[in-house]
């Protein structure tokens, strides 16, 4: 779908922002960096630990404990007993399984409720998955955190091919096929470590992201494991180099509230994210920066037209001398890229009948029509995929430092610029 940007209407925009000038370097923060990690170790114990980013436990005495039950049920419990940690969430793609299983170490389907043996502990074709989803006590210190990659401890038997699926709430995001036998594991009969392949799917620079991960075994049979039967390559990280590693990374839901690091142009800036106009809410990595280049600005990019139907409250805070500037904006031509200079126009009031500061009114969709606002239309159906508008103008002058705040409601997949 191609796109325009084109501002639908405005009211009464003359005076721009402090005077587009000198390009000076800005202070910026990317949100999208690799902020923990998830590691599941199998062996005599099996264990989920929440890492952060240098690989450290974020809490050393929480971890969420796999345990083999009655018929090689994977049972999920904490340590300490009651503290929630369920940190990786495991079961069966089709409901009318018994769910995962868990033996020696390996995790796979259960295919009755009295399952013993290999079948315990394996996903078998044709068709069966074994489904993993990050757990939302995997979120800490009040981060929304999701998957950009994972790193995983496979064992393959009967020429094995195993297909995994990355999704991020309910919708694919991407696809992968682990590489024919003989790269690695024999594929052959349980012989140790030999039948291991560690596999790395996505990674942090393709912004692929995912909540949850399924595998299916398209041929012959796989268990996932975390180092019970040896190290067959090390996933890096130091006192976890067998385990099964999920890389996170920041992200922005609904109702979480992404703050800019401070510049001196721009003091302040928060982006608030609501709920999504009319489809369920999910996750977006998204980056923001904030200083001076041909003038102040301050810049939120999501890096991808994943969620399309995301709303926001952007409130940003500007320096400024002489009169009181006008909020110029503009939507991103490239998704989390900042808009060229030349496509920023002066920002419309909104409608209070239509859009509030708690969002939109029910029942509110904005149109191409609108009179008011800014508007991003695809060209060739002519619908509105994004919309903004200004909901207040506050201004300060404190010891000779004049500020103004713009509060300003957004739709869409955009980045703003004042």
């Amino acid at each position: 779908m191609r796109r325009t940007t084109r501002r639908i209407a405005v009211a009464g925009a003359i005076s721009l922002v402090a005077g587009f000038f000198t390009a000076v370097p800005g202070a910026s923060a990317n949100e999208s960096t690799v902020q923990g990690y998830l590691a599941l170790q199998t062996g005599n114990e099996n264990f989920v630990t929440l890492l952060d980013a240098n690989g450290t436990p974020v809490n050393p005495e929480v971890k969420q404990t796999l345990t083999e039950g009655k018929g090689c049920e994977l049972e999920s419990d904490s340590v300490p007993p009651g503290t929630g940690a369920e940190l990786l969430r495991f079961s069966s793609a089709d409901p009318a399984s018994p769910g995962p299983g868990l033996k020696d170490g390996s995790i796979g389907v259960r295919e009755s409720d009295t399952a013993t043996g290999t079948s315990c502990a394996a996903v078998d074709a044709p068709g069966e998955s074994l489904v993993l989803t990050i757990g939302e006590d995997a979120a800490k210190d009040g981060l929304s955190l999701i998957a950009t990659s994972v790193s995983l401890d496979i064992a393959r038997k009967q020429d094995a091919v195993v297909t995994a699926t990355t999704m991020l709430g309910g919708q694919t995001t991407g696809t992968y096929t682990l590489p024919e036998c003989g790269d690695g594991a024999d594929c052959g009969p349980d012989s140790g470590v030999n039948d291991h392949v560690r596999w790395t799917i996505s990674d942090s620079s393709d912004n692929v992201v995912f909540d949850t991960l399924t595998l299916t075994a398209t041929a012959g049979s796989f268990s996932l494991s975390g180092g019970a039967d040896g190290v067959v390559s090390s996933s890096e990280i130091t006192g976890y180099e067998g385990a099964s590693v999920f890389e996170l990374v920041d992200a922005l839901g609904c109702g979480d509230t992404a703050t800019f690091e401070a510049s001196s142009e721009v003091p302040s800036s928060s982006w608030k994210r609501l709920d999504n106009l009319s489809t369920d809410c999910a996750a977006y990595l998204y980056t923001t920066e904030s200083g001076n280049e041909s003038g102040p600005y301050a810049h939120f990019g999501i890096t991808s037209d994943f969620d399309s139907d995301a709303q926001a409250v952007w409130k940003v805070e500007f320096v400024y001398s002489g009169k009181t500037p006008t909020p110029l904006f503009a939507f991103d031509e490239t998704p989390g890229e900042l808009a060229p200079i030349e496509y920023f126009e002066p920002l419309g009031e909104c409608n209070p009948d239509d859009v509030t500061i708690d969002g939109p009114q029910d029942g509110w969709s904005p149109t191409a029509d609108a009179d008011y606002g800014f508007g991003n239309l695809d060209v060739e159906g002519g619908n509105v995929v994004g919309f903004a508008c200004l909901l207040d103008t506050d201004t300060s002058n404190v010891k000779g430092t004049k500020t103004v705040t713009f509060t300003a409601y957004v739709y869409g997949d955009a980045g703003m610029r004042f």
